[in-house]
């Protein structure tokens, strides 16, 4: 028995709740193993469980990848082959720190290596103002990548200022002045980092 072309294909239901996924969660796959659940879910096993992929129970926060680097805030996969190039089909990843100066260590420490023959690439995430915010209304999504506060005004650039590279230019001095006040920050361990003297740049807002 043949399906009609006409026929609607059935919405795709998040497996743990059952709900139909929105938009926003149609390409969130928030483990490397590919299981997809909606973000309410997935913020509830963080927030309220033991924080494993109900399919194969592993953590994307594991110490020996960027985990090693500092303590981890959230992590987004992105399974799109959209940043396709002569290496083929790729994805990417967003990765949230609770301190700024980590999220500088793991670009510098992981940018340009080269793993199985690929070479990973990273950069100062970007995100925008969340449509709830800007409307002076409260977001329904418990996970928002989106920003829901004022971010620091020398962390804020304009379309063409991101496509003149003022972002990197950003980035170059944060990493510039991270050196400054230590030069050997590239080898500190999170256990021997000194938290009183913790200092949050604007990266932390922009990551």
């Amino acid at each position: 028995m043949s399906r009609s072309p006409d026929a609607k294909e059935d919405p795709v239901e998040c497996p743990l709740c059952m709900e139909p996924l929105e938009i926003d969660d149609i390409n969130f796959f928030p483990c490397t193993c590919g299981y997809q659940i909606c973000r309410f879910c997935w913020h509830r096993i963080r927030t309220d469980e033991n924080g494993l992929c109900p399919a194969c129970r592993k953590v994307l926060k594991r110490p020996e990848y960027f985990g090693k680097f500092g303590k981890i805030h959230k992590v987004v996969i992105n399974n799109s082959t959209s940043y396709a190039g002569s290496q083929g089909p790729s994805a990417s990843a967003y990765v949230t720190y609770i301190r700024s100066e980590d999220a500088l260590r793991a670009i510098q420490c992981v940018n340009n290596v080269v793993v199985d023959g690929r070479t990973l690439k990273a950069s100062l995430g970007t995100t925008k103002y969340c449509s709830y915010f800007l409307k002076n209304m409260q977001c329904p999504k418990p996970d928002c990548m989106y920003l829901h506060e004022l971010g620091d005004e020398a962390a804020s650039f304009t379309k063409e200022e991101m496509q003149a590279g003022k972002h990197q230019e950003y980035e170059q001095k944060l990493l510039q002045e991270l050196y400054k006040l230590n030069p050997n920050f590239l080898q500190l361990s999170t256990g021997s980092v000194d938290k009183n003297k913790n200092k949050v740049t604007p990266l932390q807002r922009y990551d």
